[in-house]
């Protein structure tokens, strides 16, 4: 075979590659069938045309070409997967450092609570039944009182209790009851363990009023402690704080 034959070998079988190449890497329907008929078309070209043993050490050539080129396309697709691995591995751990920082927060956003109502949760107000004697039959005779207390180890101010008295049940539902403001007691300063009492003037122990509670801590908060014990932070109106400003 003469030097341009060899020449012309060696075209065809890089070209062979080139086309096995396009073949490999494209995934559109009409350009992989236009490429196997290219690639068809050079083999036959080789065939024809070419000495066998040219023909043989060009379309090697062109497989070790093939065979670099899948190796490279290999490598890339495990780099590939390896990075997304790390990139997952870096949003679980972003994921789970925030996490962290939520429960920290939360538990800082609790402690502060919970110190803000240290003193709050130990002034306490409550209705008593009074027995002043025993009538006829040794039915008690008496009525109710209001109490209050400062329990903590500071000072309240603006102390004032009132209490309510049941006047009235619903027809429909004797369950419910409507209630009036009756009597109430006043204490500009209560200090630390010192507790009061006043009469609510209600003698009928069937109809036992129910209290509110209103005070001003050491650190200046204000709040008001309901008849089932609740506690909410109130402004100089009485009214309850929203939720952002408010320690509910």
């Amino acid at each position: 075979m003469s030097t341009r034959g060899r020449r012309l070998a060696w075209i065809g079988g890089l070209l062979v590659a080139l086309a096995a190449v396009v073949l490999i890497e494209c995934r559109s329907p009409t350009a992989r069938a236009w490429t196997q008929r290219a690639l068809d078309s050079l083999y036959q070209y080789v065939a024809t045309w070419h000495d066998t043993w040219e023909v043989v050490g060009a379309l090697a050539t062109a497989g070790a070409v093939i065979v670099a080129l899948a190796g490279i396309r290999h490598e890339r697709a495990k780099t590939k997967n390896a990075d997304d691995r790390a990139k997952v591995a870096d949003d679980r751990l972003a994921t789970e450092r925030k996490a962290a920082d939520d429960a920290r927060a939360t538990e800082a956003e609790v402690a502060a609570e919970r110190e803000k109502r240290a003193q709050a949760r130990l002034v306490i107000a409550w209705v008593s039944w009074k027995v002043d004697h025993r009538g006829l039959g040794g039915a008690e005779v008496g009525h109710w009182i209001g109490e209050y207390g400062n329990y903590s180890t500071a000072p309240v101010f603006d102390v004032e209790v009132e209490l309510f008295q049941r006047f009235r049940h619903h027809p429909q539902h004797p369950e419910i009851a409507e209630y009036k403001a009756d009597k109430s007691d006043e204490a500009a300063v209560l200090p630390p363990g010192a507790s009061d009492w006043f009469d609510s003037g209600v003698k009928d122990r069937a109809r036992k009023p129910i209290v509110y509670l209103y005070f001003r801590d050491l650190a200046g908060t204000r709040w008001r402690r309901m008849a089932n014990g609740e506690l909410f932070e109130i402004n100089e109106q009485r009214e309850p704080l929203p939720p952002e400003f408010a320690c509910s």
